[in-house]
Protein backbone atom coordinates (compact mmCIF):
# COMPACT_ATOMS: atom_id res chain seq x y z
CA UNK A 1 0.00 0.00 0.00
CA UNK A 2 1.23 3.49 -1.13
CA UNK A 3 0.96 6.85 1.16
CA UNK A 4 -1.09 8.25 -1.88
CA UNK A 5 -1.87 7.30 -5.13
CA UNK A 6 -2.62 9.95 -7.82
CA UNK A 7 -4.18 7.10 -10.08
CA UNK A 8 -7.38 6.08 -7.44
CA UNK A 9 -8.58 10.12 -6.84
CA UNK A 10 -9.86 12.47 -9.28
CA UNK A 11 -7.96 16.40 -9.70
CA UNK A 12 -10.15 19.31 -8.50
CA UNK A 13 -9.62 22.46 -9.76
CA UNK A 14 -9.12 25.39 -7.71
CA UNK A 15 -9.47 26.53 -4.12
CA UNK A 16 -12.32 29.12 -2.86
CA UNK A 17 -13.80 31.68 -4.56
CA UNK A 18 -13.08 35.33 -2.92
CA UNK A 19 -15.55 36.37 -0.25
CA UNK A 20 -18.05 39.54 -1.92
CA UNK A 21 -16.47 42.51 -0.85
CA UNK A 22 -18.19 44.09 2.53
CA UNK A 23 -18.69 43.81 6.04
CA UNK A 24 -18.96 40.52 7.71
CA UNK A 25 -19.62 39.24 11.46
CA UNK A 26 -16.55 37.30 12.58
CA UNK A 27 -15.09 35.48 15.48
CA UNK A 28 -11.22 35.51 16.39
CA UNK A 29 -10.28 31.73 16.16
CA UNK A 30 -6.89 32.08 16.96
CA UNK A 31 -3.96 34.89 16.85
CA UNK A 32 0.05 34.67 17.91
CA UNK A 33 3.44 36.39 17.21
CA UNK A 34 5.67 34.91 14.37
CA UNK A 35 8.69 36.05 13.08
CA UNK A 36 8.80 37.67 9.32
CA UNK A 37 10.25 35.01 6.72
CA UNK A 38 13.83 37.36 6.66
CA UNK A 39 14.17 37.03 10.15
CA UNK A 40 14.49 40.42 11.02
CA UNK A 41 10.72 41.36 12.29
CA UNK A 42 7.50 40.15 14.24
CA UNK A 43 3.74 40.30 13.42
CA UNK A 44 1.10 38.94 14.94
CA UNK A 45 -0.85 37.01 12.73
CA UNK A 46 -4.59 36.63 13.49
CA UNK A 47 -7.37 34.22 12.14
CA UNK A 48 -11.27 35.55 11.98
CA UNK A 49 -14.43 32.77 11.24
CA UNK A 50 -17.27 34.44 9.43
CA UNK A 51 -19.99 33.14 11.78
CA UNK A 52 -23.01 34.33 9.69
CA UNK A 53 -24.61 35.19 6.37
CA UNK A 54 -22.63 34.85 2.93
CA UNK A 55 -19.75 33.27 3.64
CA UNK A 56 -20.47 32.03 7.38
CA UNK A 57 -18.03 29.24 8.17
CA UNK A 58 -15.24 30.94 5.44
CA UNK A 59 -11.59 31.76 7.50
CA UNK A 60 -10.06 35.29 7.08
CA UNK A 61 -6.29 35.41 7.77
CA UNK A 62 -4.45 39.05 8.83
CA UNK A 63 -1.44 39.70 9.53
CA UNK A 64 -0.09 42.70 11.40
CA UNK A 65 3.13 44.11 11.15
CA UNK A 66 4.56 44.97 14.98
CA UNK A 67 8.46 44.82 14.55
CA UNK A 68 10.01 45.86 11.52
CA UNK A 69 12.98 47.10 10.09
CA UNK A 70 10.82 49.86 8.34
CA UNK A 71 9.53 52.44 10.96
CA UNK A 72 6.68 53.15 8.38
CA UNK A 73 6.24 49.59 8.06
CA UNK A 74 5.35 49.19 11.68
CA UNK A 75 3.90 52.52 12.34
CA UNK A 76 1.18 51.31 9.63
CA UNK A 77 0.49 47.72 11.79
CA UNK A 78 0.73 49.08 14.84
CA UNK A 79 -1.89 51.29 13.84
CA UNK A 80 -4.02 48.84 12.21
CA UNK A 81 -3.64 46.30 15.36
CA UNK A 82 -4.99 48.91 17.70
CA UNK A 83 -8.03 49.41 15.59
CA UNK A 84 -8.41 45.55 15.19
CA UNK A 85 -8.01 45.76 18.94
CA UNK A 86 -10.47 48.10 19.40
CA UNK A 87 -13.18 46.63 17.37
CA UNK A 88 -12.75 43.63 19.85
CA UNK A 89 -12.89 46.20 22.58
CA UNK A 90 -9.49 45.79 23.78
CA UNK A 91 -8.34 49.04 24.94
CA UNK A 92 -5.77 48.48 27.75
CA UNK A 93 -1.98 47.58 27.51
CA UNK A 94 -1.02 44.09 26.89
CA UNK A 95 1.90 42.67 28.37
CA UNK A 96 2.68 39.35 26.91
CA UNK A 97 1.27 37.10 24.04
CA UNK A 98 -0.82 35.12 26.41
CA UNK A 99 -2.43 37.65 27.61
CA UNK A 100 -3.50 39.01 23.71
CA UNK A 101 -4.25 35.47 23.16
CA UNK A 102 -6.46 34.82 25.69
CA UNK A 103 -8.09 38.34 25.22
CA UNK A 104 -8.61 38.40 22.11
CA UNK A 105 -10.04 34.57 21.52
CA UNK A 106 -13.60 34.27 20.37
CA UNK A 107 -14.33 38.10 20.37
CA UNK A 108 -16.77 38.72 18.05
CA UNK A 109 -16.38 42.03 15.48
CA UNK A 110 -17.32 43.35 11.93
CA UNK A 111 -14.53 42.79 9.35
CA UNK A 112 -14.72 45.02 6.00
CA UNK A 113 -13.04 42.59 3.22
CA UNK A 114 -11.81 43.25 0.39
CA UNK A 115 -10.66 41.58 -2.69
CA UNK A 116 -6.61 41.34 -3.58
CA UNK A 117 -5.54 41.25 -7.09
CA UNK A 118 -3.04 38.36 -8.39
CA UNK A 119 0.09 40.69 -9.83
CA UNK A 120 1.15 37.90 -11.88
CA UNK A 121 -2.56 37.12 -13.39
CA UNK A 122 -4.44 40.37 -12.39
CA UNK A 123 -7.25 38.11 -11.24
CA UNK A 124 -8.98 38.41 -8.40
CA UNK A 125 -7.96 35.77 -6.44
CA UNK A 126 -8.22 36.36 -2.71
CA UNK A 127 -9.40 38.37 0.39
CA UNK A 128 -7.97 41.41 2.44
CA UNK A 129 -9.08 42.45 5.94
CA UNK A 130 -9.46 45.74 5.68
CA UNK A 131 -11.10 47.18 8.30
CA UNK A 132 -12.74 46.04 11.70
CA UNK A 133 -15.85 47.66 13.88
CA UNK A 134 -17.80 47.05 17.17
CA UNK A 135 -20.75 47.95 15.29
CA UNK A 136 -22.98 46.12 13.01
CA UNK A 137 -22.30 47.46 9.46
CA UNK A 138 -24.14 46.73 6.05
CA UNK A 139 -23.17 43.01 5.40
CA UNK A 140 -22.18 41.71 2.45
CA UNK A 141 -24.58 40.64 0.25
CA UNK A 142 -24.55 37.68 -1.97
CA UNK A 143 -23.15 38.84 -5.48
CA UNK A 144 -24.56 37.66 -8.76
CA UNK A 145 -21.98 37.78 -11.43
CA UNK A 146 -22.82 38.83 -15.41
CA UNK A 147 -20.68 37.93 -17.95
CA UNK A 148 -19.65 40.37 -20.13
CA UNK A 149 -22.32 40.30 -22.50
CA UNK A 150 -24.97 40.92 -19.85
CA UNK A 151 -23.00 44.33 -19.03
CA UNK A 152 -23.08 45.37 -22.58
CA UNK A 153 -19.13 44.97 -22.80
CA UNK A 154 -18.24 44.18 -26.88
CA UNK A 155 -15.34 41.42 -25.76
Amino acid sequence: MSFFDPNTVEEVAGGFTPLAPGWYRTMVEGAQTKTTKAGNGKYVSVVLGVIDGPGKGRKLFCNFNIDNPSPQATQIGKGQFKRFLKAAGITTALATETEMQTKVQHKVLYTLVGICRDFNTGEMTSNEAKDWSNEPKAMAQPVKVKDAADLGIPF
